[in-house]
This record gives C-alpha cells, structure tokens and sequence, in this order.
C-alpha cells in the first residue's frame, strides 16, 4: 500500500528540478505519487535561482538528522564549474559562493525541495517529503520508503 500521510501540505511544494538526473525524477515521481501535493516543477537550469533565492533555501533547509553548514552543503564538487570557478577555495566567502551558484547553476545539489518555511534536499529521494511536516522530520513511514526505495528502485 501507498504511503499516505494523514494531512496533506498546505501549501504547493517547490521542487528545483533537472530532468537529467535520476535522483531528481526519483523525488519528483515520490511527490507526485501521493496525489495530493501540488507541485510547481522549477527546471532551475534553465530558470537559474537568483542569490537571494539560494539565501532564502539555504535559511530554511533543515533536516531531520542531516545539518546542512552554509552553501558549501549544497554544492556539487564534481561538477565542471566547480574546478574551473575554484570553487574548492578555502578563502571564498558564503557570498561568494552564492553568487557563483546564481551563474552556474550545475553546481547546486539536487533537487531542492521546499514548501513554506522547509527546505530539504532530496538524497536519498525519500528525503523529499521531508518539507511535509512543519517538524523537518521524515514521517513514521520512512523506514518503509528507505527499504521501498532500495527494493523497487524509485
């Protein structure tokens, strides 16, 4: 059986979506799965988030076991731009590193998901529903998605 919490969200949920990676298709399919969320789909690569947007994500993520420590918490070392922007310096500043996310959107962890004042990025996929409950924590079922996502690949 479908999970189905008891209380939908209130509000739609964002997801900051790269059709490209499994991972993102994998929460994005999760959060449409349960049928009642409303979901706006931002393709953040070709509508890149601005500074102040990645500043208000970065002030609402907040994970049930996962703290996220400024922008380098949201970036994607392995990508391209990463080594070419220097973004591995050590004497960068948040600032710094926002605004270079803002240009080269590549390097943001994906998806980021958010709803109201919650953000999460959703790896593993599961970590999506995350921003459905005003606490940050993963409802009771989680354990459940953890295996169901291992056995059924979604």
């Amino acid at each position: 059986m479908a999970f189905q919490p008891q209380q939908p969200a209130l509000e739609p949920v964002t997801i900051w979506h790269n059709p490209a990676c499994s991972k993102s298709c994998k929460a994005l399919e999760l959060l449409a799965g349960l049928g009642w969320v409303d979901i706006i789909v931002r393709l953040y690569l070709d509508d890149p988030p601005t500074a102040d947007e990645i500043r208000q994500v970065l002030s609402r993520l907040k994970t049930a076991d996962r703290p996220v420590s400024g922008p380098r918490g949201i970036l994607r070392t392995g990508e391209t731009p990463y080594a070419e922007q220097g973004l591995d310096r050590d004497d960068l500043s948040d600032d710094q590193l926002i605004e270079a996310m803002a240009r080269y959107p590549i390097v943001l962890q994906r998806p980021i998901v958010i709803c109201g004042d919650r953000a999460t990025v959703g790896r593993p996929n599961y970590r999506a529903l995350e921003v459905l409950r005003p606490s940050g924590e993963l409802p009771p079922i989680h354990e459940v998605l953890k295996s169901r996502v291992k056995e059924e690949g979604i």
